[in-house]
């Protein structure tokens, strides 16, 4: 389970995206140790070295590199065609690179700029140097991160704007014929027991022959029968339309835009309401487990945005979960989802599938704004966003893991915090 973040640089990492992983690429093993000891002076920032172009590619191609310092000339493969391989997967603004040269001929330096490299390092430039240019490239990489997640939050608030506005219209064209219709029930009940009140006012006539007359007619209609099923089949009917009616009055108020304002809100509620609104998808494809802790406190948290979030990672369970074209039949999937209150005071929810897991590299990276897009495009988009409220709005903690068994997001809020939330 995640942890709250002890200290302000932590929570500075959380609130601007993933943790920054520096490549030094370099065949000069003093040259690497040199630059690896100058980045060690830096917080919430890990590197990895590596003294070929080779093994630099394919730790650019999985995913999980957010910055690359790579010396200009190595022997296998040379920084330029590292920085060209970067630049046809990212962009400058998604993953900085800083060439490392001995070499001062201007040319030299530009055809690493034309090359698409953010800066350049002299060798054994003094620490201080380095510690800027780097600095200033993880601060840009920082900035970018941040306006994606803002443009990823805003884009998804947009949206379900957007579908609240037409669960409202929805709802208002269901509510009327459903009145209409428990209103009719409601008569079709009352008038079928005065019927049957007539009917026992009938079977009671003093004569023998009137009376033989009326179950002669009764026996006709099967009165016996329809007057076991009529109440049956009204009950049902009413039973449909209650249900109809809640699930209109759930997706009204959870696609409801909202403030945003941190209001108290019980997750308990809102993880009901989102099975309801979702329940013909994942009733399809999974066998649901819930167990929500009855000690769970009310949160201070924005709600909607919330909402939005468990709406989001069920959807996500529920293509997990869901047989592709071709796929052999196989039996439903487990949908786990809990809730329990931390020693530590903190909110968690837990949504557990069995479904198609996830690459370890692309769990690494699936919530960075920057490449959120990684996986499938809408799992991406909305784990990305939801990170951004977890985190960002929130200062929880967010966590994937994934494996051929299934894939689990852990969620942890919490339980008081202060204030408006912007965007």
């Amino acid at each position: 389970m995640m942890s709250e973040p002890e200290s302000e640089a932590e929570r500075g990492e959380a609130s601007s995206g993933a943790r920054v992983r520096i490549l030094v690429v370099d065949d000069s093993e003093t040259s690497r140790e040199y630059i690896l000891a100058v980045l060690s002076q830096l917080e919430a920032v890990e590197t990895v070295a590596t003294d070929t172009g080779a093994s630099a590619l394919r730790a650019i191609g999985e995913g999980s590199i957010s910055l690359v310092i790579c010396d200009y000339e190595m022997p296998d493969i040379s920084g330029l065609q590292v920085l060209r391989f970067a630049r046809q997967i990212h962009s400058p603004l998604e993953l900085p690179v800083l060439m490392l040269t001995a070499r001062d001929e201007a040319e030299v330096k530009v055809k690493a700029l034309r090359g698409g490299a953010n800066d350049y390092i002299a060798k054994q430039a003094p620490p201080e140097e380095l510690l800027a240019r780097v600095g200033t490239q993880i601060d840009l990489l920082q900035a970018h991160r941040r306006l994606n997640a803002t443009r990823i939050r805003r884009n998804e608030h947009q949206k379900f704007e957007a579908i609240g506005h037409l669960a409202e219209g929805l709802a208002h064209e269901l509510n009327t014929p459903a009145q209409y219709i428990q209103d009719n029930l409601a008569f079709l009940s009352e008038s079928f027991e005065s019927l049957g009140a007539v009917v026992a006012e009938l079977r009671r006539l003093p004569s023998v022959a009137e009376r033989s007359l009326v179950e002669t007619v009764l026996h006709r209609v099967e009165y016996d029968y329809l007057v076991t099923e009529i109440p049956r089949c009204i009950h049902e009917s009413k039973q449909g339309i209650d249900h109809v009616a809640r699930v209109v009055a759930v997706m009204r108020e959870f696609a409801r835009p909202g403030l945003q304002e941190r209001t108290a809100v019980s997750l308990n509620e809102i993880i009901r309401a989102a099975l309801t609104v979702t329940h013909g998808q994942w009733h399809q494809v999974a066998e649901l487990e819930v167990e929500l802790s009855d000690a769970l406190p009310l949160v201070q948290c924005v709600g909607v945005a919330i909402k939005q979030v468990v709406l989001y990672a069920l959807m996500n369970a529920v293509r997990a979960m869901a047989p592709k074209p071709g796929d052999i039949a196989r039996n439903k999937g487990k949908l786990r989802i809990t809730t329990s209150l931390s020693d530590d005071g903190w909110a968690s929810i837990e949504i557990r599938d069995n479904g198609r897991g996830l690459e370890s590299t692309v769990v690494q990276r699936i919530m960075d704004p920057v490449l959120s897009s990684q996986g499938s495009e809408e799992e991406g988009q909305a784990l990305a966003y939801a990170r951004a409220v977890v985190v960002d709005q929130h200062r929880g903690a967010i966590q994937v893991e994934s494996s051929v068994d299934g894939t689990t997001l852990f969620i942890r809020l919490p339980i008081q915090t202060e204030g408006r939330v912007d965007g």
